[in-house]
């Protein structure tokens, strides 16, 4: 995780009295979009996410629905839902109506996914809600924080179904940037509206470098068919993209037992064609044997060398010049292991 904090940053609502009382709704950051087919809701209803006062902004996080009636207190500012949030609250944070401990960690007493307000049937499941992240995804099975990987690879890491209307390293600067939610109708349809406004490039923070706006409108056509658009709004500063050298190992289906053969999910395809020292990231679980490594490892990073054979499959090697095949002769346990590996 990359983090960068500004000295220059300062939060509305650190300005406020203390006791605060401040609905993430109030305080918004300054946005005007440009583009014709940005979905507006009017502010009265929207959820924004509240910062709690931080300075600097917020860097690989999930934010969580925090609904009406449920109060947080974090950095001396009090919050109350319904608001988004990326802290990670003590369970003595956050109280109910009746002031009751709600459990952080509980999705179903109050912080959580967010209700989209209808079903969708999303590739054969039922969908109600969703957890978006400050990256660009958003999440039916649980949170994540995952970031720059393609996006097979960004589902098969969170073990969860998602929508991305950009899959991204980003960051949400306080000073600049709004996440929001809300409902609308369209067309006579009802519809739910994820705004990232103003996101940056991680990690940027505050230098204007990167004004980075997009949203995911959910549109419900009835018996859980439903459209999807991504909008695309100031698209300033955007520099981000993928190694050229980057596979992404399918744990599930990819791995031939018995040879130094492995294939990557369907939509990587340019490995390099020469011998090539490749770094497979344990980001996504820890190996459980040693057949992926020759002699070299650490906590982080295991190293080997491949070539690509075609497209899809990379041949895996012991040595430098490509010339001692690196058999794989056990299946590597998927689930101790996770799904899929950066290289």
């Amino acid at each position: 995780m990359r983090r960068f904090l500004s000295a220059l940053s300062v939060s509305v609502l650190a300005l406020l009295a203390i006791p605060t009382s401040a609905h993430a709704n109030t305080a918004p950051n300054a946005f005007n979009s440009v583009g014709e087919s940005w979905v507006d809701v009017p502010d009265a209803n929207r959820v924004y996410a509240e910062n709690f006062g931080e300075t600097g902004g917020t860097d690989d996080y999930s934010f969580r629905y925090v609904a009406a009636g449920v109060t947080c207190t974090y950095n001396d500012v009090e919050a109350i839902g319904p608001f988004w949030t990326a802290q990670e609250f003590d369970s003595d944070d956050c109280v109910d109506g009746s002031a009751n401990p709600v459990d952080p960690f509980d999705d179903g007493t109050g912080l959580g996914a967010y209700p989209l307000g209808f079903d969708i049937n999303f590739f054969g499941n039922t969908e109600d809600s969703a957890w978006p992240n400050t990256n660009g995804g958003v999440f039916f099975d649980e949170p994540s924080s995952s970031y720059n990987k393609s996006v097979a690879a960004l589902v098969g890491a969170a073990e969860s179904s998602a929508i991305f209307p950009l899959a991204a390293d980003l960051y949400w600067d306080h000073t600049e940037s709004n996440f929001w939610t809300g409902y609308t109708t369209i067309g006579g349809r009802d519809a739910v509206v994820f705004a990232w406004e103003k996101f940056h490039n991680c990690c940027d923070g505050n230098d204007g470098s990167a004004n980075l706006s997009f949203q995911l409108v959910l549109i419900n056509q009835g018996s859980g068919d439903f459209d999807a658009w991504f909008n695309y709004d100031s698209f300033d500063g955007f520099s981000q993209g993928y190694d050229a050298a980057e596979f992404t190992v399918d744990m599930n289906t990819g791995v031939t037992v018995g040879s130094n053969i492995v294939e990557g999910f369907p939509d990587i395809d340019n490995v390099p064609t020469v011998c090539t020292e490749f770094e497979f990231s344990d980001d996504s679980g820890e190996f459980t044997d040693g057949d992926f490594y020759d002699d070299y490892s650490d906590e982080e990073n295991i190293w080997t060398k491949a070539v690509s054979e075609s497209n899809k499959t990379v041949s895996m090697w012991s040595d430098d010049a490509c010339e001692t095949p690196l058999n794989i002769n056990v299946l590597q346990d998927v689930a101790a292991d996770g799904n899929a590996y950066m290289t």
